[in-house]
């Protein structure tokens, strides 16, 4: 049986992510877009980090995994959204429809049997990477953010008809995002 102490870390970490996540959204609040972007880059850090935490510990547990999900309703859902919103670079209509898609698209893979979730793929577009994308679509010139972000949002709601039937995108892709998206600041 695994110790109880072990399951700490990883729901510990999972609770920072929800911190930096609400940091987050009181800075962008206070228009400092930069720092808020720092914060939710270092979240979406440390939540590529929870999960492989609590396999070396052996920690895994349902409630780790549904405290997850929640935690990427907030991090990768509300906060960036609710981020953009506050810096005036986000439509309502689309901030709404942003989040309501990542739940969705985090329920349905909550929902989803341990076989399906299991491995080193995501099947679909993960939470994370659902950010990354909408800011760099955004970038893109004669472009915006509401542009970005509503594309995104479709392919959450409906990764199975709008990405190639089997695509399978590596967890790393993840991480390496995060990383590249925070030396871009």
């Amino acid at each position: 049986m695994t110790p109880p102490w072990r399951y700490l870390i990883p729901n510990g970490m999972t609770f920072l992510v929800n911190v930096l996540a609400l940091a987050s959204l009181y800075i962008a609040y206070a228009h400092q877009d930069r720092r808020a972007a720092i914060l939710l880059l270092a979240a979406g850090a440390l939540d590529a980090c929870d999960g492989v935490v609590a396999r070396k510990l052996e920690a895994q547990s349902r409630f780790g995994n549904i405290y997850d999900s929640m935690s990427d309703l907030l991090a990768f859902g509300v906060a960036p959204a609710l981020s953009l919103f506050f810096l005036d670079l986000l439509h309502p209509l689309v901030t709404g429809f942003y989040i309501l898609a990542i739940q969705l698209r985090l329920t349905r893979y909550s929902a989803a049997p341990e076989s399906e979730t299991a491995g080193s793929y995501f099947r679909g577009l993960a939470s994370p990477d659902a950010v990354y994308m909408g800011i760099l679509f955004g970038l893109i010139p004669y472009s915006n953010f509401n542009y970005g972000f509503s594309a995104v949002a479709l392919f959450a709601i409906y990764p199975g008809k709008l990405w190639p039937k089997g695509l399978r995108i590596p967890k790393l892709i993840v991480a390496a995002l995060t990383m590249w998206a925070f030396l871009a600041i």
